[in-house]
């Protein structure tokens, strides 16, 4: 699965027009698709490992190619200034031979796997080591002519994965994490308005610039900032159920001044409360479809949530990401 896709989620934020004032359960659709999103990215599930022509049985092809390997060779996995510690990087004297570098790392692994250290062979695992003089070189011909063989059809059926910047990274959860709050280690208890808004909270202030996204503009590039975007009310006193019932109206975001940090915090924990357990059957594609079809544009721009002249949260301009 690539992963790169998910910054969709928040880079192209897009909405459904409506006219008139908002009304209660008027972007609950919104709230429903962007709630999704934000429970995978607070509770992650596994990333699994991106598939490879190199299987298991390839693997104990050159395990028992290897353990049938004359000791010179061997010789060339330790370190000739400490024969008991495995060397790391091929060495210049193995590079005569044509596969030498581009099978280094397999050869490497699969020895480590039959030798506890170099020259030590593990029990159990010495495959052929009873069989006799003869029969030894005709199998060690055999095995060789077999993984030279799974070697070409791996240089031949090697899959090419697209770069993905979220899923190459060291660290993707935490990448992923950084879309839903601006930082990798950051949880709704500590996350601050520089987290979602940038250093010096930087536009917050002016919500209809703020709310967006397009060349020149604030993007709200973090999801737990549109979700402000669309959620938020502008005074006191306006409807407060646009999303869910029950949403606190006490903290505003009035245009020309900041959202309040603990209105947003409880936004985004009404999404997660139940979020014990990560969800592994969930499809971010699919995430990202169910936000795709609220899109509705009008004149030349498009909206996400409630939308009336703009996205500034007033009365009659209403609560959305432009």
């Amino acid at each position: 699965m690539n992963y790169s896709f998910v910054t969709v989620l928040i880079a192209f934020t897009v909405s459904t027009a409506h006219g008139s004032n908002v009304y209660e359960g008027q972007n609950s659709a919104v709230f429903a698709a962007l709630c999704d999103s934000a429970r995978f990215l607070n509770k992650l599930p596994a990333f699994h490992e991106k598939e490879s022509i190199k299987t298991k049985e390839y693997a104990e092809l050159i395990r028992r190619n290897m353990s049938l390997s004359d000791s010179a060779q061997k010789k060339l996995f330790a370190k000739d200034d400490n024969p008991q510690k495995w060397i790391e990087s091929a060495p210049e004297k193995g590079a005569a031979k044509s596969d030498w570098n581009e099978m280094w790392q397999d050869r490497l692994t699969a020895i480590k796997e039959r030798e506890t250290t170099p020259g030590k062979a593990k029990e159990g695992v010495n495959f052929y080591s009873k069989l006799p003089p003869t029969n030894l070189q005709t199998s060690k011909a055999q095995v060789a002519l077999f993984a030279a063989t799974a070697r070409e059809i791996t240089k031949e059926e090697a899959p090419e994965w697209p770069e993905d910047p979220i899923r190459d990274s060291a660290d993707p959860a935490g990448k992923l994490k950084e879309l839903f709050l601006g930082g990798s280690d950051k949880k709704l208890a500590n996350v601050a308005l520089a987290d979602l808004f940038g250093t010096g909270q930087t536009g917050c202030s002016s919500r209809d610039t703020t709310c967006t996204a397009g060349a020149g503009n604030n993007k709200p590039n973090r999801l737990l900032t549109a979700m402000a975007c669309v959620w938020e009310v502008e005074t006191n006193g306006q409807v407060n159920d646009i999303c869910y019932k029950g949403k606190a109206g006490t903290n505003a975001w009035a245009s020309g001044s900041g959202p309040n940090i603990g209105s947003l915090q409880a936004i985004a924990k009404k999404c997660t409360t139940d979020d014990s357990e990560p969800d592994e059957t969930v499809d971010p594609l699919h995430m990202i479809e169910n936000i795709l079809k609220l899109i509705t544009t009008y004149n030349t721009n498009s909206y996400l949530g409630a939308f009336e002249t703009n996205c500034n949260g007033g009365k009659g301009n209403s609560r959305c990401v432009k």
